[in-house]
C-alpha cells in the first residue's frame, strides 16, 4: 500500500460495503466476517435446479447458475445494492473474480467460448456511469480467461423493475427490448449471459433468446439468484 493510500485511509477509513465496520490491510471491499457469511449455492443442487426452472419451458438454454443467494438483509443483498447504487465498481470485479475462482474448478466454463454482459439501456447507462454486469465479467475473465463482448447486444427499449409485476406484465415489460449487433457474427459460438441478480428471469429470457435466434448456443450465470 502506498504512502498516499495509507494517509488517505487514516483519513477517511475504508469500511465493509456489506456491514460498514472499518477494514483492516486486506484490500478487499468487505470484511472477513462478511467473506464467511457470503451465503454460497454453487455446490448446492437443490438452490441450481430451482435456477434452471425459471426458464424451463420458456427459452431453450443450456445451463443456468448462480453464485450466492440472494434475500432481503443478506450480505449478497448488501452488496448488490451498494454495487449498483452506491459506485461501488470494485464489488463487481470482485464478485466476478471469486465466482470465477469457484466455477473454474467445477468445470462450468469448459464450454463457454465467451460472455456477454447483460447490457442497460444507453439512458440509464449514462445515469449511472457503468454496466454492473459488465464489471462482473472483468472480475470472472480474471479467474476463467473467457473473453468478453460487451457490445455483442444493445438494448433498446429503457424497461422498469420486474419485480412487483405479474407474468403477463413482465412479458410486456421485456418483449423486444434487445437487438443483436449485426457487426458482430455470433453464429454457432456458445456465450454465456452474464448479470448481477436473477429474479423473476424475463430480462435473461429476453435477451438468451435473440442470441439463440441468432444461432447461438446460450448459457446463463448471474452472481445472485432470489427465490
Amino acid at each position: 500500500m502506498s504512502k498516499f493510500q495509507r494517509l488517505l485511509d487514516l483519513i477517511y477509513p475504508r469500511t465493509c460495503a456489506a456491514c460498514k465496520k472499518p477494514l483492516d490491510e486486506v484490500r478487499t471491499p468487505i470484511c472477513i466476517n462478511c467473506i464467511i457469511d457470503l451465503p454460497v449455492i454453487v455446490n448446492d443442487t437443490v438452490q441450481q435446479r430451482k435456477i434452471i426452472q425459471k426458464f424451463d419451458g420458456k427459452v431453450n438454454i443450456k445451463d443456468a447458475r448462480s453464485y450466492l443467494l440472494f434475500e432481503k438483509g443478506n450480505v449478497a443483498q448488501k452488496l448488490i445494492h451498494a454495487l449498483k447504487y452506491q459506485n461501488k465498481k470494485e464489488i463487481g470485479v470482485w464478485l466476478g473474480r471469486k465466482y470465477g475462482e469457484v466455477s473454474v474448478k467445477c468445470g462450468e466454463w469448459d464450454n463457454i467460448d465467451l460472455m456477454i454482459p447483460v447490457p442497460m439501456h444507453k439512458r440509464k447507462l449514462n445515469q449511472r456511469g457503468y454496466n454492473q454486469a459488465t464489471l462482473i465479467c472483468e472480475g470472472i475473465s480474471e479467474s476463467c480467461k473467457i473473453p468478453i463482448i460487451e457490445n455483442a447486444l444493445i438494448k433498446v427499449e429503457n424497461t422498469t423493475s420486474q419485480t412487483k409485476k405479474d407474468r403477463y406484465e413482465r412479458y410486456r415489460n421485456t418483449a423486444n427490448i434487445f437487438r443483436i449487433n449485426e457487426e458482430i457474427d455470433l453464429k454457432g459460438k456458445r456465450v454465456c449471459l452474464i448479470d448481477d441478480v436473477l429474479t423473476t428471469g424475463s430480462t435473461l429470457e429476453a435477451a438468451a433468446a435473440v442470441l439463440i435466434e441468432n444461432g447461438c448456443d446460450v448459457s446463463i450465470k448471474t452472481i445472485a439468484s432470489a427465490f
